[in-house]
């Protein structure tokens, strides 16, 4: 059996690998500018839809976004379970995992369910002390979620959202302008402002594009590769914060 925590900085190192080739496949497409700019009428409301016709992200990025999610969420239970053996419990691999829940409370609760030898009370602290719960450490919740949702069942997949709209010649009437990130998975659109109907207008735009998590229920519109990379700086303060305290139990008895 490996030493304590070795398991889990492996899996952190390589889920940092995987982050690494989803950046390189991400900086691919968004250099190709696979996009052409065009304009519609909201059918509904009347507005002038300035949108952009997208190309698909890779699918590759589904297969690496799912490794990486499931290095740093084993990563996690891993850190508990080295944790328990440090400290001189008797954990079993299947049954030790990182405390989770829907409140603070519900994130006890769960760690409860376990013996004191499997994951030992003076640990336990700790744990909760980085907020493993909604409304808590948002990555860290956002993390589990996403483990737990679909990925189990399907690969995510990946859409364009917009970076920032920037314009160069053109003019306006006084009209009222809104920017947007409204993503069209079925017809590969992407609409990035809203003008109010009947406004004039000629307007020269430069849109940065980023790649995001096609549904945008859990994660909205953040960039992709700065959440993963968010999870796995999440995971490497959870080993270095549990293992010194763990150390420190250990050589306290």
């Amino acid at each position: 059996m490996l030493e304590p925590f070795v398991s889990s900085k492996l899996l952190l190192d390589r889920a940092r690998e995987h982050l690494d080739q989803f950046n390189h496949l991400e900086r691919i497409f968004v250099s190709e500018n696979p996009y052409t700019r065009f304009r519609e009428i909201d059918p509904n409301t009347g507005e002038h839809l300035l949108k952009v016709k997208a190309g698909q992200p890779s699918v590759k990025l589904s297969a690496i976004a799912f490794d990486i999610v499931n290095c740093v969420r084993s990563a996690l239970d891993h850190i508990v379970y080295d944790s328990a053996r440090m400290v001189g419990g008797n954990p079993k691999p299947k049954d030790t995992k990182f405390p989770f829940g829907k409140t603070a409370d519900a994130a006890a609760a769960n760690l409860g369910r376990y013996k004191d030898s499997e994951v030992p009370d003076a640990i336990r602290p700790y744990l909760l002390a980085f907020e493993p719960y909604k409304g808590g450490q948002e990555a860290l919740w956002e993390i589990n979620e996403l483990r737990n949702c679909k990925i189990h069942r399907i690969l995510q997949s990946f859409a364009m959202a917009s970076g920032g709209v920037g314009f160069g010649n053109g003019y306006i009437t006084q009209a009222t302008v809104s920017t947007c990130n409204e993503w069209d998975d079925d017809r590969g659109e992407l609409t990035v402002m809203r003008i109010a109907p009947g406004a004039e207008y000629n307007i020269q735009m430069r849109i940065s594009v980023r790649v995001i998590l096609g549904d945008t229920s859990l994660l909205g519109h953040k960039p992709a590769a700065e959440i993963f990379g968010k999870f796995i700086e999440v995971g490497e303060r959870i080993l270095l914060g549990v293992k010194a305290e763990s150390e420190r139990l250990a050589a306290n008895g």
